[in-house]
């Protein structure tokens, strides 16, 4: 995981935010509240 998305990352666990983005990738394992708007259930 680049450096930018580490800190997104952590942002979003520390104040139990959920995290929209299309970058699902790097994200799902690290973020339990992870939402893609391209999703049909977003």
């Amino acid at each position: 995981m680049p450096a930018e998305d580490a800190y997104i990352a952590a942002t979003a666990i520390v104040h139990e935010l959920d995290l929209v983005t299309r970058n699902t990738r790097d994200f799902a394992r690290s973020v339990p509240h992870l939402l893609d708007p391209r999703s049909p259930s977003a």
